[in-house]
C-alpha cells in the first residue's frame, strides 16, 4: 500500500510516525514504568509527623513554612513517592526559576510564593541511608519523586519547606502514594517540535533532493521570511511585559512629544540637586549624594535630551502620533521593523547568491537564510527593553536593505542608479539610529566597484552621494542645536552607570570586549535550562550578563576567518566583501567596548553571519566540498536552534526573562522538556 505514495509523502509519513513513537513511548516512559507495581495509598494515620503538621479534616495542614517532616514505613518494591499538596485561597501558583541561586554573580531570582521544596530520604531497617533526592515544584500539584529501589523494608522520611510571605491561605498535604501511576500525557507541542526537528534534519541532510531543487519561483524567496515572522510573533506574544508595557525609560515617547511641539529637548525637568552639581556626569558622586536624576537620558545645559537615534521617531513614532494623537507602542513598532528586516534579508541573500553564484538551489537559499537569521541574534531583542532595541533594530534593518540595493545595483538592471540612491539613503539613515554602524557603507566598494569605477560617470557618483547629503544635513543641524556640535549625538552626556565622556579607548578594554562577546565560556548547571548567565571576570567596566561567546555558539564564524582562498575576477569582489565584513564586525565591537551586555551582540552578529554564508557558498559551489558545506550548515542550524531555545528558557540580569515575565508559560516549557521529572 505504501508503494502507491510518492517518495515525499513517505518521508513526511515516516517523520510523523517517528515523532509519534517518541511522544508515546519515550517521553511518556514514566507512565509505562509506573504501571507495575500497583500503586498504593498510604493512610495518613500511619504517618508519623513532627509538631509542624496538624491533622485536620482528613488531611495534614502545614503549620510552618520550614522543617515540616513526616515518616512512614513501607515494604515492597519502591519506585516512587507522591505527595498531593494544595493551597486554600490561592488559585495561581507558579514556579519562577527552579535554579534560583546564581553562584557566579552571587545573586538569586525569587521563586513565586506558593512553591514547595520537597526532599525524600529512604532508610533501611538498620538506619542506613539508601536514597536522597529533592525537588521544587508547585504547591497545587502532585509531587512525585522517582526512587527505583528493589523489594525490601524501608522507612521514608520526607521534609517540606515553602515560601509563605504572600500566602493568603493554608497549605495542606491531601494524600500520600507509593508507586503511583503517572498519567499518560500526549503533549502536542512536544510532538510537533520533534517532527519539525526531524524534518529539518532530513530536509537539509547532505544528499537531500532540496540541494538540487532550483530556486525558480519569486514567491519562494519570501517563504522563509513569512515563517520566521510567524515564529517571532509567537515569541513576542509569550512575553507579556515586553509586549504590552512601556519601558521605564520612555525615550521615544519623550522625543516624539518634543518634536511635535517643535523643539529637541524633552519636557522632563531635572532636579535642583542635579542642576547644582559641578560634574553631573560623575556617577559615583550622584549615587553618594543621592542626587535625583533620570537614567539613560542625555543631560546638557540644564535640560534632558534623548541620545538614542532620532530617525525611528521621525519615521514611525512621530507620524503615528500626529495622525492619531496616541503614541505608537514599542512592540508594534518592533514588529513593523521585524517585517522589513526579514523581507530585506530574504531579498539580499537571494540577490547576492544569484549575482555571485549564478543559479542556486532552493536548499542553499533556504538554509542560508535560516543560518543567517540564527546568527543575527535577533531573538535577543525579545528580552530587552524595547527603547534600547528599537534604534539597534532600525539600524540593522537599514543595513540589510542597503546591502540589498547595492547588490541589486551591481547586477545588470535598468534602474541601477535608483538602486544605488536607495542603498545610500538606507546607509545614511543608519547614522540617525546607530551611528557606529554607518561605517558599514564601506561595503559599497566591492558591491558597486564594477559600476562606479569602470563607467566613472557623474550620474553614478551623484546617485551614490546625494542621499548622504540629504540625510546628513538635518542630522547635523539636530546635533548642533542640542549640543553645539554637528557630530555630537549625545552619548557622552548620557546619565548612566559610568562616565563615558571620561573613558578613552584602551586596548585592554577592547581585549575584554572581544573575550566577552566572542569567547565567553558558558556556565552549565544541573537544572533546566542547564545553562546560566554569568558575569565574566574581565578588566572592564560595566560588564553585565552573557550566556556564551558568539564564536562558542557559532564556531563556523570563527573558522571562516581563516578561510581565504585566492580569488580573481568576479570572485575577488566576494573576498573583498568578506574582508570588509570582518573588519566592520571588529570595529563595531571596538566602539561598544565600554558597556558589555548580551544585547549589543546584535550590532555585529549579522555581519559575522553574512560573512560565514559567503564562505559556505564558496564551498558549496565546489563539487569536492559541496556535501561538507551542507553538513556544516545543518550542524550550525541545529546548534543555533538549541542555543536560542536554552536562551529563551533562561534567566538574565537586566533582561525581561520569560520565567520572570510569564512564569506560567515558562513552567509549561519546563514540564514539556523535563519529562523525566
Amino acid at each position: 500500500m505504501l508503494n502507491k505514495f510518492p517518495a515525499s509523502a513517505k518521508k513526511y509519513l515516516f517523520i510523523l510516525i517517528l515523532a509519534l513513537i517518541a511522544e508515546v513511548y519515550f517521553f511518556n516512559f514514566r507512565y509505562w514504568r509506573t504501571l507495575i507495581p500497583e500503586e498504593q495509598s498510604i493512610p495518613l494515620s500511619e504517618i508519623t509527623t513532627n509538631e509542624n503538621l496538624s491533622f485536620e479534616e482528613n488531611r495534614f495542614r502545614l503549620l510552618s513554612a520550614d522543617s515540616v517532616k513526616c515518616l512512614f514505613p513501607y515494604s515492597g518494591e519502591l519506585k516512587s513517592v507522591t505527595f498531593s499538596t494544595s493551597v486554600s485561597g490561592n488559585t495561581a501558583p507558579y514556579v519562577y526559576y527552579i535554579n534560583t541561586v546564581n553562584t557566579a554573580c552571587n545573586s538569586s531570582y525569587r521563586i513565586e510564593d506558593h512553591t514547595i521544596k520537597q526532599s525524600v530520604t529512604v532508610y533501611d531497617t538498620e538506619g542506613s541511608e539508601l536514597f536522597y533526592k529533592e525537588r521544587i515544584s508547585s504547591l497545587s500539584e502532585e509531587n512525585s519523586l522517582f526512587i527505583n529501589l528493589p523489594s525490601g523494608d524501608y522507612y521514608i522520611l520526607t521534609e517540606f519547606s515553602y515560601t509563605n510571605s504572600a500566602l493568603s491561605g493554608a497549605a495542606y498535604i491531601d494524600s500520600v502514594y507509593v508507586n503511583k501511576t503517572i498519567p499518560f500525557e500526549f503533549n502536542f507541542i512536544r510532538f510537533l517540535t520533534v517532527a519539525i526537528l526531524l524534518l529539518i534534519i532530513i530536509m537539509f541532510a547532505p544528499g537531500s533532493k532540496i540541494w538540487d531543487k532550483p530556486l525558480n519561483r519569486p514567491a519562494a524567496v519570501m517563504m522563509p521570511a513569512v515563517i520566521a515572522f510567524v515564529i517571532f510573533i509567537c515569541i513576542g506574544v509569550s512575553n507579556p511585559i515586553w509586549l504590552n508595557e512601556t519601558p521605564p525609560v520612555d525615550s521615544y515617547g519623550e522625543i516624539t512629544k518634543a518634536l511635535a511641539k517643535g523643539h529637541f529637548f524633552t519636557d522632563l525637568e531635572p532636579s535642583e540637586e542635579l542642576l547644582q552639581m559641578e560634574d553631573p556626569y560623575d556617577y559615583e558622586a550622584r549615587e553618594q549624594n543621592e542626587i535625583e536624576y533620570l537614567l539613560d537620558y542625555a543631560y546638557f545645559d540644564g535640560k534632558y535630551y534623548v541620545y538614542f537615534g532620532v530617525v525611528p521617531s521621525v519615521i514611525a513614532f512621530l507620524p503615528y502620533y500626529l495622525i492619531t494623537g496616541k503614541m505608537l507602542s514599542y512592540s508594534a513598532c518592533f514588529f513593523l521593523v521585524l517585517a522589513f528586516f526579514l523581507s530585506g534579508l530574504a531579498l539580499f541573500l537571494s540577490s547576492y547568491i544569484k549575482r555571485y553564484h549564478g543559479n542556486i538551489s532552493y536548499g542553499s537559499y533556504l538554509s542560508s537564510y535560516a543560518l543567517v537569521l540564527l546568527m543575527s541574534s535577533v531573538n535577543v531583542l525579545f528580552f530587552a527593553w524595547l527603547n534600547y532595541s528599537i534604534p539597534q533594530f532600525f539600524a540593522v534593518t537599514f543595513l540589510i536593505w542597503g546591502f540589498y540595493f547595492y547588490t541589486k545595483a551591481g547586477m545588470q538592471t535598468a534602474s541601477e542608479k535608483k538602486l544605488i540612491a536607495a542603498g545610500s539613503f538606507c546607509f545614511a539613515l543608519i547614522a540617525g539610529c546607530r551611528p557606529q554602524l554607518a561605517f558599514c557603507a564601506l561595503i559599497a566598494y566591492p558591491l558597486l566597484k564594477d559600476k562606479m569605477l569602470k563607467k566613472n560617470t557623474l550620474c553614478y557618483w551623484l546617485a551614490f552621494s546625494i542621499p548622504f547629503v540629504i540625510v546628513a544635513a538635518p542630522l547635523m543641524y539636530y546635533n548642533y542645536a542640542r549640543f553645539g556640535s554637528v557630530t555630537d549625538f549625545g552619548a557622552y552626556y548620557n546619565l548612566t552607570v559610568g562616565q563615558i565622556h571620561k573613558q578613552p579607548f584602551s586596548l585592554s578594554g577592547y581585549k575584554s570586549a572581544l573575550l566577552f562577546y566572542l569567547f565567553t565560556i558558558p556556565q552549565f548547571t544541573h537544572e533546566f535550562p542547564w545553562i546560566s548567565y554569568h558575569i565574566p571576570n574581565l578588566m572592564a567596566e560595566n560588564v553585565t550578563d552573557n550566556l556564551a561567546g558568539y564564536f562558542i555558539v557559532f564556531p563556523i564564524a570563527m573558522v571562516s576567518l581563516f578561510y581565504w582562498p585566492h580569488k580573481s575576477g568576479k570572485d575577488k569582489s566576494c573576498t573583498i566583501f568578506r574582508i570588509l565584513l570582518v573588519f566592520l564586525s571588529f570595529f563595531v565591537i571596538a566602539v561598544a567596548y565600554f558597556y558589555l551586555g548580551i544585547r549589543y551582540i546584535f550590532d555585529f552578529a549579522v555581519l559575522f553571519g553574512i560573512e560565514s554564508i559567503v564562505m559556505l557558498m564558496d564551498l558549496e559551489k565546489n563539487n569536492k566540498t559541496r556535501k561538507f558545506a551542507h553538513l556544516i550548515i545543518l550542524i550550525s542550524i541545529l546548534l543555533g536552534i538549541l542555543y536560542y531555545f536554552l536562551y529563551f528558557s533562561g534567566s538574565y540580569a537586566n533582561m525581561l526573562s520569560l520565567n520572570f515575565t510569564a512564569p506560567e508559560c515558562w513552567y509549561r516549557i519546563y514540564k514539556t522538556v523535563c519529562f523525566w521529572k
